[in-house]
């Protein structure tokens, strides 16, 4: 009788921890937290993101936001990230992009300095969006790493066929 009582504690646990693991994994993201929530972070460590969406809420958030730059990037002028994203337009002068930046200036001027320097996660959102462009679906959500990794294991199974063959003639 106790084990069956011990068993039925145990498996309402289980029961209990998978549903909790579901329900975040289907966490719902709302358009209308983009531009005051920083929703990109969680966005972008969702194991299937949709690129898309988090590229727009990142582009929202940082609409009138000052984005933290990377010194050497912008010194060389290799940073082509805003532009990538959509936060700066492709003809843009420099002059245009100076003014666009007194103005967010003049803004954050006005705020209560609770702002949160967001510096580590950009840095990171810079790396995620480049390596995640490589593995889009079509609908727009990046591959598991299990699909990654399948699509890997067949190139190098490939790779090595033509090898073989190769090494044959």
């Amino acid at each position: 009788m106790k084990f069956k009582s011990l068993l039925a504690a145990i498996l309402l646990v289980l029961a209990t921890n998978l549903a909790a693991q579901a329900q975040e994994n289907t966490k719902k993201y709302y358009a209308t937290d983009y531009e005051k929530n920083p929703v990109w972070i969680d966005m972008m460590r969702d194991p299937s993101p949709n690129f898309d969406e988090t590229v727009k809420a990142f582009r929202e958030f940082w609409k009138d936001r000052i984005l933290p730059e990377e010194p050497m990037e912008k010194a060389n002028g290799t940073d082509n990230f805003e532009l990538a994203v959509g936060l700066e337009k492709e003809n843009e002068t420099a002059e245009e992009r100076a003014a666009e930046r007194r103005e967010k200036d003049e803004k954050l001027a006005n705020q209560t300095g609770n702002e949160i320097n967001y510096a580590d996660e950009v840095r990171a959102f810079k790396g995620w969006f480049y390596y995640a462009q490589q593995w889009l679906k079509k609908d727009g959500t990046v591959m598991t790493m299990q699909e990654q990794q399948a699509i890997i294991n067949k190139q190098q199974a490939e790779l090595k066929q033509i090898e073989n063959q190769n090494g044959n003639r």
